[in-house]
């Protein structure tokens, strides 16, 4: 029974592999499509959300910044105050990455696997998978740290979120037109954050994912987490394949850059 059902997959995804070698010129059209027209407007969506959210609590996050400005706030007006400062960090990091997709400008790119296209998009929208997590019972979703360390865990995982996203939106900013969600290989940067750092984008993305945990210290959050980080470094393996096949110079700019701000072994060996 495994060996039939493993070689069924087999072959459905041979056959994908096949469909999309026959039609890779109009399956980039699409994709380049979706992201330069389709993902802004997803992304205009969510900060609208979180406007909405902000504006409907305005009173309340008022107090509670009142409270704690006089020392009298208690767990729970720390906790709605911090998630109100994810709001807005959130409000930022989408409007950078709207801002990044509607300036740069439109080039044609031809996508050569179907990996570059789903595993970006999987690791750009999988952080909604986590929106699940509320419906999920407190027995199953465990908390991994005291309770006294709650406050202190909170104002910590901000201050990451805070520097993540930072990070992130300047990096942007330095791509300019050679930003992009898919695997598309545009011009390569060595300037700005891309001087200390190749990957400086997802360097702030796993900085403010690490933060998000240490604010949400659930066993499933942290499960969820790894899984993300994990998508964010396969991405960047497959893009710099992807670089090194399109800009042999890419080699001597990736011996004397690191990954990230430190040297990791599978990302910065000789490829």
């Amino acid at each position: 029974m495994n060996i039939l059902l493993s070689a069924h997959i087999r072959g459905i995804l041979d056959y994908m592999a096949t469909w999309f070698e026959r039609n890779k010129e109009e399956v980039s059209k699409i994709a380049l499509f979706f992201e330069d027209y389709v993902f802004p407007v997803i992304f205009v969506f969510y900060i609208y959300i979180d406007v909405t959210l902000i504006y409907l609590n305005r009173f309340s996050i008022w107090r509670d910044f009142s409270d704690m400005l006089m020392g009298v706030a208690d767990i729970n007006e720390i906790e709605y105050f911090l998630n109100f400062n994810i709001c807005l960090v959130s409000i930022f990091f989408y409007l950078s990455t709207v801002l990044g997709l509607l300036i740069r400008k439109k080039t044609p790119q031809r996508f050569d696997h179907p990996h570059e296209l789903w595993i970006p998009f999987v690791a750009t929208f999988f952080y909604l998978f986590y929106n699940v997590l509320v419906f999920v019972p407190t027995e199953v979703n465990i908390y991994l740290a005291p309770v006294t360390l709650f406050p202190g865990l909170n104002i910590l995982g901000l201050a990451l979120i805070l520097i993540g996203t930072l990070i992130s939106a300047i990096g942007i900013y330095n791509l300019r037109n050679s930003f992009a969600i898919f695997m598309e290989g545009r011009d390569i940067v060595s300037t700005g954050l891309y001087r200390f750092s190749r990957h400086p984008i997802y360097l702030g993305h796993v900085i403010r994912l690490i933060g998000m945990c240490v604010m949400n210290l659930f066993l499933l959050y942290v499960i969820l987490t790894v899984i993300s980080i994990g998508l964010a470094l396969v991405r960047t393996v497959l893009e710099e394949r992807k670089l090194l096949k399109l800009y042999p110079e890419y080699r001597s700019y990736k011996k004397k850059t690191p990954s990230f701000l430190l040297r990791l072994f599978f990302l910065d060996r000789t490829i």
